[in-house]
């Protein structure tokens, strides 16, 4: 069971934090939603696949904690032999579970912590694409990008814990959104200079989408990957940067790193030439 599941994994494109809740989502049934062995069955099956995981109890019973390479925001953590080992839990919300207890020791199988990493997109194609159009004007030209989306995609982006600013800036584009996205831009840029082309995609990014902070929209702190960014009606300054640094690198080859300011995220572009303003 535990290879079909790692071979199920890679056909899916999942990474690690898919694979957990690959496992999890097996478990339910396999255990048939005891909620003691739940923990346990994942547990064992990240253990057997070299992922650094334990299990910790309180009076509330059994609980799964994993060592996690990148920051994790808004979800409880313990610090164990220097490392952190974050609660998890797909059954809701994350919520504070108090002091617990797990044992010493190391087991013989376990090789690499987890990563929030997304190197690539994961292949959840159940069902057709959704197509939206993004508007925006610009130097009095009216631009529209036709785009091909997933749900169930998006869905299973819905409760990805927020990690570091990095693993977003490096996160791809869905194939079909970004030949999507090149479709609809690359005729905009012909014939102008770097400076303009680049104007012209981050007016693109900027203004093709409605603003609004998560708080209002989602309750709580989420950064949107582009597919989330096209699919829900508004979206903030982190969410821009990471599509406008994967366009900015995409379209037209250019540089980008990820800028962090307290409260804000912008981006910064490497031109050929240096240019005033």
């Amino acid at each position: 069971m535990v290879e079909e599941l790692r071979r199920q994994a890679a056909r899916s494109a999942l990474n690690d934090w898919g694979f957990i809740r690959l496992a999890w989502e097996t478990g339910r049934t396999v255990t048939r939603g005891d909620r003691s062995s739940l923990p346990l069955f994942t547990w064992f099956v990240l253990l057997q696949s070299g992922k650094d995981a334990r299990i910790a109890y309180n009076r509330d019973g059994l609980h799964l904690i994993v060592s996690i390479k990148e920051n994790v925001y808004g979800r409880q953590y313990f610090r164990l032999d220097g490392k952190r080992y974050y609660v998890v839990n797909f059954d809701e919300l994350p919520e504070r579970i108090g002091s617990v207890r797990t044992y010493s020791g190391q087991h013989a199988e376990v090789s690499s912590d987890v990563s929030m990493a997304m190197s690539r997109v994961p292949r959840l194609e159940s069902g057709g694409f959704e197509e939206r159009v993004l508007r925006f004007e610009h130097a009095r030209e009216r631009i529209e990008v036709p785009v091909r989306l997933r749900k169930p995609r998006v869905d299973y982006f819905f409760d990805y814990p927020q990690t570091d600013l990095k693993v977003y800036f490096n996160t791809p584009l869905p194939p079909e959104l970004l030949q999507d996205m090149k479709s609809g831009l690359a005729p905009h840029l012909e014939g102008l200079s770097q400076l303009e082309a680049v104007n012209r995609v981050l007016r693109f990014v900027q203004t093709a989408f409605d603003y609004k902070v998560d708080e209002d929209q989602f309750g709580r702190e989420k950064h949107l990957i582009p597919e989330e960014l096209a699919w829900y009606p508004y979206s903030d300054c982190e969410d821009r940067s990471f599509l406008f640094a994967r366009l900015a690198k995409e379209l037209l080859g250019l540089e980008v790193i990820g800028l962090y300011y307290p409260g804000h995220v912008a981006t910064a572009v490497k031109l050929d030439r240096p240019v005033s303003g």
